[in-house]
């Protein structure tokens, strides 16, 4: 029976190429726009949201809990900072709410009236 070697990269080198980011759904009401997006594992107090300049930018930190002294077989979850952003005008920025459940991020922001009727005399 013939041995194979396997060559292992660096799981660093891999996460390098790959950057973790946040897997999101943008849908839009008549009143609103809902960015839902998925941050498991997440902490609420470790997750950052700003709307600034029509950017809607969320920033996530995970923390490493794993023991350094410990010699892995398989080591898969790693301390990463992820973000993601999206552009929304015309929002009423002082009227966004944010939502955190079961490691679902819901952040509604409505829209600005910026039609005005205008009536004839």
């Amino acid at each position: 029976m013939e041995q194979t070697r396997r060559r292992h990269l660096p799981t660093d080198f891999i996460q390098g190429l790959f950057p973790r980011t946040i897997k999101s759904d943008v849908h839009e009401t008549e009143d609103n726009y809902i960015v839902t997006a998925e941050l498991p594992g997440i902490n609420k107090e470790d997750i950052d949201i700003n709307y600034e300049d029509n950017v809607l930018t969320i920033i996530a930190s995970q923390e490493d809990d794993s023991n350094n002294d410990a010699h892995y077989h398989v080591k898969e979850r790693h301390i990463t900072d992820m973000n993601r952003q999206f552009i929304f005008k015309n929002i009423d920025s002082k009227a966004i709410k944010a939502q955190y459940i079961n490691g679902l991020l819901k952040v509604t922001l409505p829209k600005q009236q910026t039609k005005t009727e205008i009536t004839i005399d």
